[in-house]
């Protein structure tokens, strides 16, 4: 985040987020935050197996004073193989991606300070985190419909603590 010269960094495998503060041209570890989440309580894998296999953190956006960690949940590994079965160019057949998508779903954790405060399995409209705003507002690019469409249609919502 330019304004408050911070940097968040997420490994895909394991379960920290680092912050740093921005000093120069330098990053200085402020903390790690340690993130958990129902979908991702399985062990780390060895990292020569598939990825899909573990669900692997993905994305970090910034978006005020939060961040917004995004993984995919795993595919199991005995419909992974089947889907590998099927030759090596199962992930570009339409029908498969479908049915790929159907397992990796995406899911958030959300951390504010040093503490993660929530998690969230979906957002109430469907799409990918576009962008993180300094404001507190997110930009979510809209999941693509049934008809194709000639725009891009993007959505603007906000965390509201209770």
């Amino acid at each position: 985040d330019v304004e408050s010269k911070r940097a968040a960094i997420l490994p895909p495998i394991g379960n920290q987020l680092f912050l740093y503060d921005l000093e120069g041209d330098s990053l200085i570890n402020e903390k790690a935050v340690v993130l958990s989440h129902p979908d991702r309580d399985e062990e780390i894998p060895d990292p020569e197996r598939d990825y899909r296999l573990y669900p692997s953190f993905s994305d970090v956006k910034s978006f005020g004073e939060y961040q917004l960690a995004i993984f995919y949940t795993a595919i199991p590994e005995d419909v992974l193989i089947e889907f590998q079965s099927k030759g090596e160019d199962y992930t570009q057949n339409p029908a498969n991606q479908k049915d790929l998508v159907a397992y990796r779903k995406p899911r958030f954790m959300i951390v504010k300070g040093d503490q993660q405060v929530g998690i969230l399995n979906e957002f109430p409209v469907a799409g990918s985190v576009n962008l993180g705003l300094s404001d507190g507002t997110l930009i979510i690019k809209a999941a693509d419909g049934e008809v194709e469409r000639d725009y891009n249609l993007f959505y603007k919502i906000r965390l509201v603590a209770e």
